[in-house]
């Protein structure tokens, strides 16, 4: 009690008229403080850890309310200390207003009933000291001003908002004063209206810019209007004695708006920032949104015609202190970043010396998504555009285990305003994207290509991993490549409906899964086929109490423009490919270790002779993390391969898919283009054991595949579905290298030796090799429609001697490729051969 340096007394004690250990009432508690006389104390003073006097939990709600009742010449019958406090509590009321304001987005709002958990009364209770219903009790003949009108009587608990900083508590809500601070609390110093980690007044003390001092000015003359109207008009029901008087603040806040109208040069460009988060009825004074309209990053304050789409600035990110995916990206991604393919929200880091960086998903929502369309590169300062004017920027705090990325997104209108949202999410330390990998085939889009192919390490149903990945597909709007949405302008997710799905034209299949199946394997994937290129990702954190996604952000691919020659998949998708008016005859040879394919095109004159293919590197990490550096992983084997190859140097080997991996019915997509498994053109395999057809892989950590081979000679069923399969990857791998040079395949030729029987040929390579005919394979559109392939016959079939065994018979012409065929050119004589001496390396 020695610190108590405010002693008590009142101007007229003849109201001290108690007597002695008894309660009674005084009579105007409010003159009774009003008259409450103080000694001056030093300039520098806590006073609010040494002032004492009202008897009750709401003493500092009440102050408050006393202080901002004092105005003008009402000041001179107060005492010098408590108008110097007075003063200090009315700077940090408007310092508070002017955090809401500026950077709402720190501030989490919390209501507190304060009402009885087993909500019994004050005589029906089981627990009469419960914090809450004793502090409801306490406000007495208040309580039905401080619960919500709207509810009927009988009902109501009073309640109030409390108010955080960053997880701090720094104040409440009052409706006597609207908001108070707390008695003690210390944050992270701002110039603008917290400069010594206080809230002050900013005309005063601030640090302020000239768009700060614009959103402030639009922000409180709107808190002045609904003062006035909504909030006085909320409470008019209560009596008179409770309902309670707003002039004071009224001119408090005029006053104080004058003061901000004087740091402004032209107060025409003044425009509010968006507030949301507090609760009826201090949503009707503090939240504030206004109608934006906006397509493709364009944002005007006023209605467009034609695709503008109508939204409130507040909608545009993910929800305040939802999680957020970090990307942990190798050092050589971030040395590569500018050409990293795939969008990511950029991150400065707190304290960093280095300038190094932190990579999250993008946290905008869906309505942020299709507002910023086209341009979010730009938003997120990933390519430079002149006509985007708004931007997205990250502080993150590695010191903090929650509340530590700060997203600050700046909108500016076509009209000239400004509007500045601020948003606090969490980025867990202990869930973080690393060591997992999404990858797209092929690197390239075109409204002439209808297959297209994810491979992700993060599949959207797995329980053990951080995060989940669910993909969506995007198509070409008004010359741009945007996400294909729904009716609720959420994009089209491919796990969703596929009723809806095919309505918007999206046929798209799971070829590969990862659920419960296959729970206790480590190694999660799975694998996507869709007839539209692939737009992008939403990353979930798991499921709410609801049951509702928690949305951590999204990744969106970076496509490269036309004859961009960079390493990002191209964006063909206003390219029109004229083909060439005959197609290409192919060549194939499936051979019992190796197969080859070669191409011959009649168009061209000046070569009468079949040429080679080299299998380019076509699949994209949107993480950069695909460098062919160190060991062999699981992808490099269950998808496309990264390693090129020549089309005559070919393995017969075809790796496969766990069973429990497939959809239900297995044995139909044993015999499916990817599923039903994927060429392997890889040396040096990491080899646990090999039998007369099979190569069983171990990559460490429990983590095994198959490997099929020496299949030309089988003919039961399996062995057929694994040949179909391997031939219909193997033949979209060709369409791609032709698609790639503007060639599209009218035919195919396949080979077989003389010395294998009749039967075998017609009855079990028959239908295999027919199985790629038609539009079964072809990925190739033109004028809207399907390329078909037409294969040759098996009675036109030329048959090839044994020891040629030449896939390039085409036209009764012998090898016209003029390449050597692969009798002499064995692609297992190369180091690595799993079958050589050597190939047995991990």
């Amino acid at each position: 009690m020695a610190n108590k340096a405010l002693v008590i007394d009142v101007q007229d004690r003849s109201k001290l008229n108690g007597a002695l250990e008894q309660w009674q009432t005084i009579g105007n508690m409010q003159a009774f403080t009003r008259d409450i006389e103080t000694p001056s104390v030093e300039e520098n003073a806590d006073k609010s850890a040494i002032v004492s006097g009202i008897p009750t939990v709401y003493a500092r709600a009440n102050m408050f309310s006393m202080a901002l009742s004092y105005t003008g010449d009402s000041m001179a019958n107060v005492s010098a200390g408590m108008n110097q406090y007075y003063d200090e509590l009315v700077d940090e009321w408007f310092g508070l207003i002017a955090c809401i304001a500026l950077d709402s987005g720190k501030l989490q709002i919390k209501r507190v009933e304060l009402g009885y958990s087993d909500n019994g009364t004050l005589g029906t209770t089981n627990n009469l000291y419960e914090a809450k219903g004793a502090f409801g009790n306490m406000l007495f003949e208040r309580k039905p001003l401080w619960t919500e009108q709207t509810q009927e009587k009988g009902e109501r608990n009073p309640f109030i908002n409390i108010i955080k900083y960053n997880n701090q508590v720094v104040g409440g809500t009052s409706p006597e004063c609207l908001l108070f601070t707390s008695p003690s609390y210390s944050i992270t110093p701002d110039p603008r209206y917290a400069p010594q980690g206080k809230f002050r007044d900013p005309v005063k003390y601030g640090n302020v810019s000239e768009k700060d001092w614009l959103a402030l000015y639009a922000y409180v003359k709107n808190l002045i209007e609904k003062l006035n109207r909504e909030f006085t008009i909320y409470f008019q029901n209560l009596d008179d004695s409770l309902r309670p008087s707003f002039g004071g603040i009224s001119s408090r806040l005029a006053l104080w708006l004058d003061e901000i109208r004087n740091q402004i040069d032209d107060v025409e460009k003044a425009t509010a920032n968006p507030v949301a988060g507090f609760t009826s009825p201090f949503s009707l004074i503090f939240n504030y949104s206004d109608d934006m309209y906006g397509i493709n990053g364009a944002i005007s304050n006023n209605p467009h015609d034609g695709y503008y789409t109508r939204f409130k600035a507040e909608e545009l990110l993910l929800p305040r202190g939802s999680e957020i995916a970090r990307i942990i990206l190798t050092p050589q991604a971030v040395k590569n970043y500018s050409q990293l393919p795939v969008q990511l929200l950029e991150a400065s880091i707190k304290g960093s010396e280095s300038n190094e960086k932190a990579y999250f998903a993008i946290p905008l929502s869906s309505v942020g998504m299709k507002i910023f369309g086209s341009s979010i590169s730009a938003l997120i300062g990933q390519q430079y555009s002149q006509e985007i004017r708004s931007s997205m920027t990250a502080e993150f705090d590695p010191s903090r285990k929650d509340n530590n990325l700060t997203v600050y997104l700046t909108i500016n209108s076509m009209e000239g305003s400004t509007r500045n949202i601020v948003a606090v999410y969490t980025a867990k330390s202990d869930r973080v994207v690393q060591n997992s990998d999404i990858l797209i085939w092929p690197n390239f889009i075109s409204k002439q290509w209808n297959k297209y192919f994810m491979y992700s390490e993060m599949p959207h149903a797995a329980n053990s991993i951080s995060f989940n990945a669910i993909p969506f597909v995007g198509e070409l709007t008004d010359g741009k490549f945007l996400p294909l949405c729904g009716e609720d302008n959420n994009p089209l997710y491919l796990t969703g409906d596929k009723e809806i799905l095919k309505g918007k034209g999206i046929d798209s299949t799971l070829l590969v899964t990862s659920d419960h199946r296959v729970a206790a394997i480590p190694y999660k994937y799975e694998i996507y086929q869709s007839n539209k290129p692939f737009s992008g990702l939403k990353l979930v954190s798991g499921l709410d109490r609801e049951g509702k996604e928690k949305v951590a952000g999204f990744l969106l691919i970076r496509y490269a423009q036309g004859n961009d020659d960079s390493k990002l998949p191209k964006n063909l998708m206003n390219t029109t490919i004229n083909f060439k008016p005959r197609g290409v005859l192919l060549g194939f040879d499936f051979g019992s270790t190796n197969s080859s394919v070669a191409y011959y095109d009649p168009n061209d004159t000046d070569d009468t002779k079949g040429k080679g293919l080299v299998f380019k590197n076509r699949r994209i990490s949107l993480f950069g993390a695909d460098d062919g550096l160190g060991r062999y992983q699981p992808k490099d084997f269950f998808f496309f391969s990264k390693k090129e190859t020549r089309s005559n140097a070919l393995k017969s080997v075809l790796t496969l898919h766990d069973s429990s991996r497939l959809p239900d019915d297995r044995e139909m997509w044993r015999e499916r283009a990817v599923s039903g498994g994927m060429p392997c053109f890889l040396s040096n395999l990491p080899i646990k054991s090999v039998t007369s057809n099979t190569i069983s892989l171990d990559f460490g950590n429990n983590i095994e595949a198959n490997l099929i081979n020496n299949m030309k000679w089988s003919d039961s069923p399996i062995e057929k579905a694994y040949k179909t399969a391997y031939l219909r990857t193997l033949l979209i791998m060709v369409y791609a290298e032709l698609f790639d040079k503007g060639l599209k395949p009218e035919s195919l030729n396949w080979s077989y030796p003389s010395t294998m029987e009749w039967s075998m040929v017609s009855n079990h390579y028959g239908p295999i090799w027919q199985n790629l005919s038609g539009t079964n394979v072809s990925p190739i559109l033109e004028h809207g429609n399907q390329v078909p392939l037409r294969v040759t016959d098996i009675a036109n079939q030329v048959n090839v001697l044994d020891g040629g065994d030449d896939p390039f018979i085409m036209d009764s012409k012998a090898n016209p490729s003029g390449q050597p065929t692969i009798a002499n050119d064995d692609p297992f004589a190369m180091a690595g051969d799993p079958f050589s001496e050597n190939g047995n390396q991990k």
